[in-house]
């Protein structure tokens, strides 16, 4: 027998020979490589996909059409602008501000006849919709010179609520002021009325005015311009077709989290019950299984759901066009550079696009109509359908008639229409998407922490036209059945935070309001404070007011809410039964037959208000309830008892939750007004149906007044009413999870704070603290610190998080409203107001004592007197800016300070007008110079009247400012003493946020200020460890972003820190996944939630979530150095900052002028530590740290007799990473490299590896773009 030619040892060592070989020249450690130095010059302006004016020079387009949208009707009229353009000689395109550099916009002028428009809705409480937060956020901090471009604005919003289209007047405004051309007014489009007839109106005159603006004619050109070109697919693997995925294709079948708008977790359904005894509606509760997803929500958070369309109308359409449903098909856009390649998701079949992603049940805009009128054979009717998308008065009611009140879907319209037959791809084009429904949650995590309970209404009536029409979600979710057929039914959900939270104190009172379905988030509310009892809490009374119909068929959850009556839960039901009696009896009748009990609790006990339903009608006359009890108890007039509430309001401790009416759209949990898009049936002139799931009927049917509804098209849809509702939870540990007990710090409890960044998508964002004292684990608090961001499908990555920019639910801290509460930064009430010239100084006048208090919550002059006749300008910026940025003349570039000189003898009178850059610090002003001497002489520092006589130019009001009120962080009510009209007030917000309408901070920001209560180290030198590491940096990088973000707080106050590597440290930082210790609330929740949290004094801990991606630049995750620096501001005992630029505030932004350190910021920790040798307050330049991180000087103080090694003396000019993941560090003459594995080197000198490089640089920077590095001296 012959022996083989190779053993099997012989092979097996081959075989490893090979690999061996294999990995060395794969695998093994590349050379280091220095990048090429290239002589000095700017940075590339932008990338490529983020300059648009790159874009249309590309593509010859000369128009621009930016959208603020939320829930996509401003995307849509953004569309139907940029197709317009076509007709009238020109090239548009819509973009989504988020995807750009908007600081491009002053390029604009470089393209001939160019002209920017701006579609812009407005959300929650007058604030920005989230993809327009960062262009927000650009116009107030930015500095843009707009000479020279064009521009007009739409604005979409609702006028039921008070900050009616504040954002786009916002826009409008601050576009002005920074230089642009207005080429025709300002379109205001009311969703509380027709939006469609409101654009369609204001288009139909723009244009012209365009066209005679830039000298340009019409084409004439009537017919379809289609956006997407159709592709049939023959033999495409199954596989890579979309069957219902919102982002990731086959997302529904390998379930990852986080889960979000774009990623949906699929929860089981496991009750489906009918809540009502009888009548003939069908109101049901249902419970959906989260078991295993990592999703947290928190009591009056609002889950979206879904929903897909009835599969017997999908299939009528089918039927009437006469096409396969079946095949297979993608739409294209036909523009390339398009950022928005497909309308929905491809490909996929013409029966999922018109189940899943289409809205093929609301009535269609006149924009489709017109496209659509084409393909009519019959003349009459292309003519009629194109008349109805004119602003023509026979047009409006035409479509008003035919269309709204007839409540006539496309289906509804092609049936009616026989000789109208449109190809089926062109009509998927036209149709807008199918949008999520939001209901709010009807369950307490404490009692339910695996399942969210839903309560809704199902909507059925009969049209004009005798058609049945159906509610989308609710229809949908009645089918859906625990167990049906064997299958498991299943909702796509995901939560999305919001405003409306029990109060953080659980002692405090509450009162909740609730009539049908707008019982749902008490229901939630009354569990958690039932749960707080067993748990041994102090909990404050607990009432419900509840109305409905008839006590026999729809008192709602009556079981429950007895037996809490019995137990002691609820310390009054009182219920409303509408029509079991010959006069109809609601809710407010109940108010005011208790009107004593319920003055004495938000008069005397600080109760807090909750109202959940009707926005319009029964919110409304509760409020009037309100007035009217404070009116008669409290021996107000109408005028202060309004005030009065208003102020309850701002404070939050009077939130609503509130169903918005009007033509669909409008989202529930804000005022996102854009229109029809999401509301959930037609609704007609005797009945209204809500869009969004929660009291889908008529509201007088759950004891409203007014037995019919709002007439007309659409249907009621979900818009919170969050204009005074309490500021929301500001990011608690692990997606808002409570932490321990809730509301009660338990003795000798620790403190901290936390920060969190772009959450994976939770809608809207929280921007107010969240502040829970823990219990379950010994009682350790911790501050919220929540990021903003798009992200996950078509945001990308870890750069922006998530995909709904969750983290952040709007209100709270900063955006308190316009005119409301919120620190006032930007364009603060008659902040542009009162210029004898644009752009000159503010002349206020002198301050009147006499005649009304003025409201100086939004003012940022202050008036000087006893400043001498000799003063100079340079002397009085030289003195006041100690305190804050003062405001400088963007045209003249001067100091905005005005000198008084006496009219008759033209000598200066000694007294003066500054502007700082913001409120808070024309209030700090006061509190600190107001009778210190200035040249040897007492002065008298007060607020500046506002005076309109010195406009010539509209008046001293002005604009409308971004809040109104001063906000002051607080942990609770200790932190802050504030009077309010002589009498102290209770801080007891449950996000820590407290917003009065007069505001007296006592000591002048000495003794009990905002960083009192987190406690300090009684000590100058304290030592750190890092306990471990992250994953995506080794320990050099780690090790010196730390040691520059304690070095940045050394460099301002009496503190030194130091190093340890061993042995016990008075702060540790750490690195942890999911649950570590802290309680299970504080548990980390992996990438795109909670950043980290720390613990104040004398814990001094700060943790990191190790799931994060962490960076020193920030690009493509979250800036290491930017998140330690603010979590070691609370390990010093530092709260949250109300200062808009603090490194403390709340917020977590991109790399910029956050990083660096307020006047508040230095205030704070100098009060507790003092100023470092030399005894200035160090005003650190303002300066983009995009790309490198600053380093600051050492204070010259004692190190102490400490033996530890690793001072925080260093101090470096720049600091960047390189196209290796090397760390280059940059000091005088020499620089230094750090690997990845943490190896350091000596240091080099410049001119060994950059021989043209100068002497002394200010900045290093490394352009993944090129691969090159830059340098900036």
């Amino acid at each position: 027998m012959n022996e083989p030619l190779l053993s099997n040892l012989d092979i097996f060592l081959f075989s490893l020979i090979v690999g061996l070989i294999v990995y060395w020249f794969v695998f093994r450690k590349k050379p280091e490589t220095i990048p090429d130095f290239r002589p000095l010059e700017p940075m590339p302006a932008a990338a490529r996909d983020t300059s648009f004016i790159e874009k249309m020079k590309k593509t010859g387009k000369n128009i621009v059409v930016f959208y603020g949208s939320q829930t996509g009707t401003a995307e849509e009229f953004a569309n139907r602008l940029s197709k317009d353009a076509q007709r009238y000689g020109m090239k548009g395109m819509a973009a989504d501000p988020e995807e750009y550099d908007m600081n491009e916009l002053s390029r604009l002028k470089e393209i001939n006849n160019s002209l920017a428009i701006f579609c812009m809705a407005t959300y929650g409480e007058g604030d920005p919709t989230d993809n327009a937060q960062d262009f927000y956020d650009l116009l107030q901090e930015g500095d843009l010179d707009l000479d020279g471009v064009n521009f007009t604005v739409f604005a979409l919003g609702n006028k039921t609520y008070e900050h009616y289209n504040a954002m786009g007047k916002y826009v409008d405004k601050r576009l002005t002021e920074l230089g642009a051309q207005r080429i025709f007014d300002l379109g205001m489009g009311d969703d509380d009325g027709n939006l469609e007839e409101d654009f369609v109106s204001w288009r139909e005159q723009f244009w012209p005015a365009v066209c005679e603006h830039f000298g340009v004619e019409p084409t004439g050109e009537e017919s379809s311009i289609r956006q997407y070109e159709l592709k049939v697919h023959e033999d495409l693997n199954m596989n890579k077709v979309y069957t219902g995925e919102l982002g990731r294709l086959k997302s529904f079948e390998n379930q990852k989290p986080p889960f979000d708008a774009k990623n949906p977790f699929l929860a089981p359904v496991t009750v489906n019950r009918k809540l009502n005894k009888g009548g003939d509606r069908h109101l049901m509760h249902l419970e959906l299984d989260i078991t295993g997803s990592k999703i947290r929500y928190e009591s009056g958070d609002h889950v979206a759901v879904f929903p897909t369309n009835d599969s017997s109308i999908v299939n009528k359409l089918g039927e009437v066009l006469g096409v396969d449903l079946d095949i297979i098909i993608s739409l294209n856009n036909l523009d390339e550079e398009s950022n928005k390649k497909h309308p929905f998701p491809c490909p996929t079949t013409y029966r999922t696009a018109l189940t899943h992603y289409l809205d093929i049940t609301n009535p269609p805009r006149t924009n489709v109509l017109y496209e659509l009128a084409q393909y009519a054979s019959d003349a009459k009717d292309q003519e009629n359908m194109r008349k109805m998308a004119s602003s023509s008065p026979e047009g409006k009611a035409l479509y008003q008639n035919w269309v709204l009140d007839s409540c006539r879907n496309i289906l509804a319209i092609l049936e009616d229409l026989p000789s109208l037959r449109p190809p089926i791809d062109h009509l998927c084009e036209l149709l807008p998407r199918l949008q999520a429904r939001y209901y709010s949650i009807a369950s307490s995590s404490k009692v339910h922490p695996n399942s969210i309970h839903i309560c809704a209404v199902v909507v059925e009536y009969k049209t004009k036209t005798n058609r049945t029409n159906k509610g989308v979600a609710t229809n949908w979710l009645k089918a859906k059945l625990p167990i049906d057929n064997g299958y498991k039914a299943t909702v796509p959900m995901y939560i999305r935070k919001s405003q409306f939270r029990l109060p953080f104190k659980a002692s405090n009172s509450v009162i909740m309001i609730g009539p049908g379905t707008g019982i749902a988030p008490f229901m939630g509310f009354i569990q958690e404070r039932s749960w707080l009892k067993t748990q041994g809490k102090d909990v404050g009374d607990t009432v419900l007011y509840f109305g409905c119909r008839h006590k026999a068929e729809d008192y709602l959850y009556q079981e429950e809410l007895e037996a809490f009556e019995k137990a002691g839960a609820l310390t009054r039901l009182s219920v409303a039964f509408s029509r079991d009696q010959e006069h109809k009896i609601y809710v407010q009748h109940l108010l005011t037959k208790n009107k004593e009990e319920v003055w004495k609790q938000i008069h005397s006990e600080n109760a807090h208000i909750y109202v959940c339903g009707d926005a319009r009608n029964m919110a409304r006359d509760v409020q009037t309830a309100f007035y009217e009890i404070a009116e008669e108890l409290g021996g107000m007039t109408r005028t202060q008892a309004t005030d009065y509430i208003k102020k309850l309001m701002t404070k939050g401790r009077y939130s609503q939750d509130g169903y918005g009416q009007g033509n669909g759209g409008s989202s529930y949990g804000g005022q996102s007004y854009e229109g029809y898009g999401q509301s959930e049936s037609f609704g007609q002139s005797s009945q209204s149906y809500p869009g969004y799931g929660q009291q889908q009927q008529s509201y007088e049917g759950y004891g409203q007044q007014g037995s019919d509804s709002s007439s007309g098209y659409g249907d009621k849809s979900y818009g919170q009413q969050s204009s005074y509702s309490q500021p929301s939870s500001y990011g608690q540990q692990g997606s808002y999870a409570q932490q321990g007990s809730y509301g009660q710090q338990s003795e000798g409890g620790q403190s901290g704070a936390s920060y969190s960044g772009p959450s994976g998508g939770y809608g809207r964002r929280n921007e107010g603290e969240n502040r829970r004292f823990g219990g379950e684990e010994g009682g350790d608090r911790s501050e919220g610190y929540r990021g903003r961001g798009r992200g996950g499908y078509d945001r990308g990555g870890y750069e922006r998080g998530g995909f709904d920019r969750g983290g952040y639910d709007r209100g709270g801290f900063d955006r308190g409203g316009r005119g409301g509460g919120g620190p006032p930064s930007g364009m603060g009430g008659g902040d542009r107001g009162g210029y004898k010239n644009f752009g000159g100084p503010r002349d206020y006048g002198q301050r009147d004592d006499g005649g009304e208090e003025q409201d100086n919550s939004d003012n940022n002059t202050i008036f000087v007197q006893g400043l001498g006749e000799d003063v100079t300008t340079h002397e009085v910026a030289d003195y006041f800016k100690q305190i804050g940025i003062i405001k400088v003349n963007k045209k003249t570039g001067k100091p905005m300070i005005n000198l008084y000189t006496d009219k008759a003898t033209g000598r200066l009178k000694g007294e003066a007008t500054v502007s700082f850059d913001d409120p808070p610090s024309a209030k700090a002003a006061i509190d600190w110079f107001d009778g210190k001497e200035f040249n040897g002489k007492p002065i008298k520092v007060s607020f500046a009247t506002r005076r309109a006589e010195f406009s010539q130019r509209g008046g001293g009001g002005g604009g409308r400012g971004r809040g109104g009120t001063l906000t002051v962080a607080v942990e609770e009510a200790s932190v802050v003493t504030v009077v309010v009209s002589e009498e102290e007030e209770e801080v007891d917000s449950e996000v820590g946020t407290v917003v009065v309408m007069v505001v007296e901070i006592v000591a002048a920001m000495g003794v009990d200020t905002r960083w009192e209560e987190g406690g300090k180290w009684y000590k100058q030198h304290l030592t750190y460890q890092i306990v471990n590491w992250p994953r995506h940096l080794s320990q050099g990088p780690v090790r010196l972003a730390v040691r520059m973000a304690f070095q940045l707080w050394s460099n301002v106050s009496g503190l030194v820190f130091h190093e340890w590597d061993e042995g016990p440290t008075d702060i540790r930082l750490a690195f942890y996944e999911g649950e570590h210790n802290d309680g299970t609330s504080n548990a980390f929740d992996g990438p795109g939630g909670a950043l980290a949290h720390a613990f104040f004094p004398c814990r001094g801990e700060a943790h990191f979530d190790k799931a994060e991606r962490w960076t020193l630049s920030g690009h493509k995750g979250h800036n290491l150095f930017l998140v330690t620096a603010h979590e070691i501001g609370h390990t010093l005992g530092l709260e949250h900052s109300p200062v808009r630029h603090a490194l403390m505030s709340p917020y977590y932004k991109k790399l910029g002028r956050s990083l660096l350190l307020s006047w508040d910021d230095i205030t704070a920790v100098q009060q507790l530590y003092g100023k470092p040798s030399g005894g200035a307050v160090i005003q650190i330049p303002s300066q983009d740290l995009s790309w490198t991180m600053q380093d600051w000087e050492l204070s010259e103080e004692s190190m102490g007799d400490l033996t530890q090694p690793h001072y925080c003396r260093n101090t470096f000019d720049a600091v960047t990473m390189d196209g290796n993941d090397t760390l280059l560090v940059f000091k005088g003459g020499l620089f230094w490299t750090v690997t990845s594995e943490g190896h350091g080197s000596a240091p080099l000198p410049l001119k060994q590896r950059w021989p043209q490089l100068p002497f002394g640089i200010e900045a290093a920077a490394f352009s993944p773009l090129d691969g090159k590095l830059y340098f900036f001296s």
